[in-house]
């Protein structure tokens, strides 16, 4: 398992490593008001998709490496998930074009939005599309158990959506707003793949029939983790629109960048699950389960802290030799303060596999409102004032409080099956 683990996070740290060589591109081609709006865009379609899909990737992911020897219940698993998923979309987009009308004010209100506001509504609702799809592809890939194809789909990505994305930029191909630009290419390169990826890996599996029993069964697990996910959007949207609204989107681009420079924490935290979850899930001892939790919990937690020295270092010297515009100066000094945030929200993910191991799920939900409801009022009190500091300080006192009392109701949990 570490093995697959160090693996995995080799190629995600190659992905990444180049990603910050070429961020100066990405800075130097978008004003810094506009690099500001697309990061605060993007902050909403990764916690927005993840609602909308529903988290049927989650037991998707445990049924099938359960169901490893039997190709005929991988195959029906397959067909009920991703048909079942494909009819979903349908009906959200078909909703979320009707009613755009009594949308689009508010969204333009959220994300400060001054120009081509109709297209990028639809870029958006795209980009939710494609990111699902690319989950759920993820998803089946981690099931299969196969570290080279996840080396691959991940390297893939990473090439042609950074292509896409600098090539519309430089080339002003839609004109010269650079937010515009940069979504579609996105677009293009995350529907090229999620295209190739349904032709050859998911087609093989599809038998186009739907399972009711199974699509019921993979719903009870994931439907108490939908609301987790609409508290992780209301969590990610109350800074960001605090601090667009009280210091604009100039300060929110720095608290953004920041946010990227702390990518490979969640980098190492996504390389873990992928090893990780199958290996939990195929634990007959829960108790074993929590103690081999708690053991990786503590690994990560370190090498995280190490991660996030070397990424502070790294952009302060990028940004004192002028790789990177004096207007980001700030940002190494919020990396330090929003990194605990950011660890204790990783760490967290560790909680959720086991209360999907457990099917205590709606634990999880409990957990998530305690997050919300400290980030909000600490948000709402400091933000004003010390603009991205306040939400950097609100997130890691709000995560960390959410580990502490995931992590104990494990232990209350496992201790009432010990001895019931």
């Amino acid at each position: 398992m570490l093995k697959k683990i160090g693996i995995v996070t080799f190629a995600d740290a190659i992905t990444k490593g180049i990603g910050y060589l070429i961020l100066p591109v990405y800075l130097g081609l978008m004003p810094q008001h506009e690099y500001g709006e697309y990061g605060f865009i993007l902050s909403f379609v990764g916690p927005f998709s993840l609602i909308i899909g529903l988290s049927v990737y989650v037991p998707f992911i445990r049924n099938f490496c359960v169901d490893n020897a039997d190709i005929s219940t991988q195959e029906e698993l397959v067909s009920t998930v991703f048909i079942s998923l494909f009819f979903w979309l349908i009906l959200v987009d078909l909703l979320l074009f009707f009613f755009k009308s009594f949308i689009i004010d508010i969204y333009i209100a959220l994300f400060h939005i001054s120009e081509f506001a109709d297209i990028k509504y639809y870029l958006i609702l795209l980009l939710v599309n494609t990111g699902i799809i690319l989950l759920y592809c993820y998803s089946l890939l981690i099931g299969r158990k196969s570290t080279k194809e996840i080396v691959l789909f991940t390297t893939i990505k990473f090439i042609f959506t950074s292509i896409s994305s600098i090539l519309f930029l430089y080339f002003n191909v839609l004109g010269s707003e650079s937010v515009l630009n940069r979504l579609f290419g996105l677009f293009i390169a995350e529907f090229l793949i999620a295209f190739t990826y349904i032709i050859f890996y998911v087609k093989p599996y599809i038998s186009f029939e739907i399972n009711s029993t199974i699509l019921k069964a993979q719903l009870k697990t994931a439907i108490p983790l939908v609301p987790a996910g609409l508290l992780g959007l209301f969590i990610v949207m109350i800074d960001r629109t605090l601090i667009t609204e009280h210091h604009g989107l100039e300060e929110l681009a720095s608290y953004n960048l920041a946010m990227i420079a702390l990518m490979p924490i969640q980098m190492l935290m996504s390389a873990t699950q992928v090893a990780w979850a199958p290996h939990l899930f195929s634990l007959n001892s829960i108790q074993l389960a929590l103690k081999q939790t708690i053991n990786i919990m503590i690994i990560s937690f370190f090498v995280m802290i190490a991660g996030t020295a070397v990424v502070s270092a790294l952009l302060y010297l990028s940004i004192n030799y002028g790789f990177i515009s004096q207007e980001y100066n700030s940002v190494p000094k919020i990396i330090i303060y929003a990194s605990f945030g950011v660890i204790a929200s990783s760490l967290i993910h560790l909680n959720s596999n086991m209360f999907v191991h457990i099917n205590k799920t709606h634990y999880q939900l409990f957990v998530g409102v305690i997050i919300l409801a400290i980030n909000w009022m600490v948000n709402i009190s400091l933000i004003p004032k010390y603009s991205f500091y306040g939400a950097a300080i609100a997130a890691g006192t709000a995560n960390t409080i959410g580990l502490i009392v995931g992590l104990w109701l494990l232990y209350i949990i496992l201790r009432r099956l010990k001895y019931a």
